[in-house]
């Protein structure tokens, strides 16, 4: 065997000994880290224990989750007011950018509530279940947003305070594939991005 074919073969065996033991099951890539803590180091091996993630503070809610005229506005954030449901989803017939008569009374409270509260901004983001290709889900889903978006202007709405997006189908508030999860995938969402005080 020639000295350089000698020194290929030990390269070789060299590479494979280390991707071997790199690959090793439980163990990362990166030398020293464990799925459980210990960092590799001979006989001195150790646990590091990493202490867990503080907790989140959510603000409380009331005992009932539901706005009422009788709630402050002027402490509550875009998030808060959200999170409460202040503004309500409207819901669309199969391929329909149409707001139906039964969907009306949830135009007519959002509107009310936008015209309660002039220094709220919302976006309307319409929205689509999976069936139908992307394209036309994403069209589908602007048509309904602008339908929400003109019921609520024709309700006396400010147009300068509403935008409009589209996600088709790529949102859905159900992750099935039967008629009811459709049904409720079929919406136009109202999200208050911003209380201007």
């Amino acid at each position: 065997m020639t000295p350089a074919r000698s020194y290929r073969t030990y390269a070789a065996l060299l590479a494979l000994l280390t991707i071997a033991t790199a690959c090793a099951p439980g163990r990362s890539v990166v030398r020293g880290n464990w799925p459980d803590g210990r960092l590799e180091g001979g006989a001195s091996s150790r646990v590091v224990r990493r202490p867990p993630p503080a907790p989140v503070a959510m603000p409380t809610a009331e005992a009932s989750d539901e706005w009422t005229a009788s709630d402050p506005m002027d402490a509550l954030s875009a998030a808060d007011l959200n999170r409460m449901g202040v503004l309500q989803a409207v819901h669309f017939a199969y391929d329909s950018d149409s707001v139906g008569s039964t969907q009306r009374s949830v135009i007519e409270a959002n509107a009310a509530w936008l015209r309660e509260n002039p220094n709220a901004r919302i976006i309307v983001e319409g929205h689509c279940d999976e069936r139908g290709t992307r394209r036309y889900n994403l069209d589908l889903g602007e048509r309904r947003a602008e339908a929400a978006r003109s019921a609520l202007v024709q309700l006396g709405v400010d147009p300068q305070r509403i935008e409009v997006v589209s996600y088709g189908e790529e949102l859905p508030s159900v992750e099935a594939s039967n008629e009811s999860a459709w049904q409720a995938n079929r919406r136009a969402d109202f999200v208050i991005v911003a209380i201007d005080r």
